[in-house]
Order: structure tokens, then C-alpha cells, then sequence
């Protein structure tokens, strides 16, 4: 028994114990033609909602010559309206024993002060960002590691 089925079935049970008798024809026909329905519409508001929002591939990429403070070299903040979705944070330096690194997801510092022995991608897989929050990568050395490189890659969703 399918799904459509069962719920007429269903239905056909439920008007059968509250008419207290056997029912007719018609009224088994109009209570199939009532649940199809109900099918049909449940059927297109999932297919409504499981389709691909609008997306919008974003891609940054920023430099960054050599600063003792930490300064942001490259940051996306998800618009308001918009869903936003990580997937890939890149950073690369000319002198990686000199320079520190900080991360920013979401508004929320997920490490700082790290050092990375070469350049380094980090993937995030799709992770959900809200709007009005940002990602930003910055960083700082001891005023001679030259150029430090650093990339977002993501979608936003209308």
C-alpha cells in the first residue's frame, strides 16, 4: 500500500465511524479525491523547499604588506536577507616563521596568533554563515616577512 493509499484508507475509516454506517460510492471517491489533493499540495511544498536556492559563487582574495599589529588582509560579511556558506579559506605569507595568523568566523575569533609552516587551505565544507556576520583572515609579523596572501571562497543563498 503506497502512501496515497493509506491515507484514503485512512480517511475512509475515519468517515465510516463517524456516519455510524456503511458508506457509498461517491463519498469513498470524494474522500480519495480530497486526500490526492492534500498529496498534491504536500508534494509541492516539498519540492518547493528541497529546490536550490539562488546562489551566488563568492571569491576573495586580498594582500597584505608586512604590519607588527594584526590588520584584516581579506573578509566577507554575509548580507542581510542572504544565507552565506564557507567553503574555503586559503593563506599564504613570504616569510611563514615570522608571521602570525587570525581567524574570524561568524564574528567569532576561532584561533589567532598561529603560525603556519607553508601556505595553508582550509576547507569548511559549506558551513552556514548568518547574515550580517563576517569571516575575515588577518594577520602580523615582526615588520619583515614581506606579503601575506589570504582567500574566501563561498556562496550566498537568496
Amino acid at each position: 500500500m503506497n502512501l496515497e493509499e493509506l491515507r484514503t484508507a485512512t480517511l475512509v475509516a475515519s468517515l465510516r465511524s463517524r456516519s455510524l454506517g456503511a458508506l457509498t460510492k461517491e463519498q469513498i471517491k470524494s474522500a480519495h479525491g480530497i486526500v490526492t489533493e492534500m498529496f498534491l499540495e504536500e508534494a509541492i511544498e516539498k519540492e518547493a523547499a528541497d529546490r536550490p536556492l539562488a546562489e551566488v559563487l563568492i571569491s576573495k582574495l586580498h594582500h597584505l604588506e608586512s604590519t607588527t599589529d594584526y590588520q584584516e588582509i581579506v573578509s566577507w560579511t554575509v548580507p542581510t536577507g542572504k544565507r552565506g556558506k564557507l567553503y574555503q579559506i586559503e593563506f599564504a605569507a613570504d616569510n611563514y616563521g615570522n608571521t602570525l595568523w587570525r581567524f574570524t568566523l561568524d564574528g567569532i575569533v576561532q584561533w589567532e596568533d598561529k603560525k603556519m609552516p607553508t601556505a595553508t587551505t582550509e576547507n569548511w565544507y559549506g558551513a552556514a554563515v548568518r547574515a550580517g556576520k563576517d569571516i575575515k583572515i588577518e594577520a602580523k609579523d615582526d615588520g619583515t616577512s614581506g606579503t601575506v596572501w589570504g582567500a574566501i571562497t563561498g556562496t550566498e543563498e537568496t
